[in-house]
């Protein structure tokens, strides 16, 4: 494809309504092989998104000229070398492909035996609390909680580390994304009631959204400060809980990583242990 039939096809890609075949043709054009094997479509749909959002659909997958596909975070966990450290893993996801997927996978890697996936939703938590019985109980713990978006309630992520024993966690907090685009508009507009209850319970109640210091900030259109008010506001929850040790690293400007450890020790392994990668992802260095 020479640089006129490029231009041209971004044009018809990207001035027109959305059209399946045509997006496809770009990313199979742009990344040259797309893998079409593993495409998918689902239905399942958050509560939050269900007004906007019918549905979603992977077209496939792509494989880098050195044969590397990126792996999401179960995998890369289990693909690690130092995964025989891993006593044993559990992953939790809402959608069932997504978890018959990555067990069909942990049969076919090293992991085998040490991982397992299983459905759950994080807003049942106590059948997610249920799966995670299945966890030895005299062993050393890190919860990884993942989500797109500030959408996990704390009573979820409390019931986590209350049935957990000796558990640290690694939060992503979507203080980049979700929070900035929102965070305004729902302290100042009503309107917004739908994402000031997510965020509400995100956090564990409402009161953050009608202090005076919060509602300045908003009026004042400064978002950072409010970003900043708000991360304050979900370690001082999780403080209350014991997690007074803590570490916010940002990723990009696209979320946080939130550390948090009951121990001082737990610290000092987070903040020695983390690198960044060449792609500006944290990652743990389980070669120390």
């Amino acid at each position: 494809m020479d640089k006129q039939q490029a231009r041209q096809l971004i044009k018809e890609t990207f001035t027109q309504p959305f059209d399946r075949d045509r997006f496809g043709k770009f990313a199979a054009n742009l990344l040259n092989h797309v893998d079409g094997e593993k495409a998918f479509r689902q239905t399942l749909i958050k509560e939050a998104y269900r007004a906007g959002i019918s549905h979603y659909e992977r077209l496939g997958t792509y494989t880098d000229p050195d044969g590397e596909e990126i792996d999401g975070t179960a995998l890369a966990i289990v693909n690690h070398p130092r995964v025989e450290h891993l006593g044993k893993g559990l992953f939790i996801d809402v959608n069932p492909e997504i978890v018959d997927t990555l067990n069909s996978r942990f049969t076919a890697l090293r992991g085998a035996g040490r991982a397992t996936a299983y459905r759950g939703d994080y807003t049942d938590a106590t059948s997610i609390a249920q799966t995670l019985d299945a966890l030895p109980s005299q062993c050393l713990n890190l919860v990884f909680v993942d989500p797109t978006d500030c959408s996990v309630p704390f009573a979820t992520v409390k019931t986590v580390f209350e049935t957990v024993k000796n558990a640290d966690l690694l939060i992503n907090v979507s203080i980049g994304t979700d929070v900035s685009r929102n965070i305004a508009r729902v302290v100042l507009d009503p309107s917004f009631c739908r994402t000031r209850e997510r965020y509400a319970a995100f956090l564990g109640d409402d009161a953050f959204f009608s202090r005076s210091d919060v509602v300045e900030a908003a009026s004042a259109g400064q978002v950072d400060r409010l970003r900043q008010l708000f991360a304050e506001e979900y370690k001082a929850r999780l403080a209350e809980h014991g997690f007074v040790y803590t570490d916010l690293q940002p990723i990009r400007h696209y979320y946080y990583l939130l550390f948090a450890s009951r121990s001082r020790k737990g610290l000092e392994f987070w903040r020695e242990a983390c690198t960044y990668s060449p792609s500006g992802q944290k990652e743990m260095n389980l070669g120390l």
